[in-house]
């Protein structure tokens, strides 16, 4: 079965002097049917 998903994450990110990494990290929550989404930053 395949399903489409709508779901976001919101990180605010300081513009500063040089590179900036982002990691965003997509897990499946088995007990709500749903992906959850975490997001680091990198210094």
């Amino acid at each position: 079965q395949v399903r489409d998903y709508r779901r976001g994450a919101t990180i605010n990110i300081d513009k500063g002097i040089g590179a900036k990494y982002v990691e965003l990290e997509i897990t499946d929550r088995v007990r709500k049917q749903q992906p959850e989404f975490v997001i680091k930053e990198w210094e």
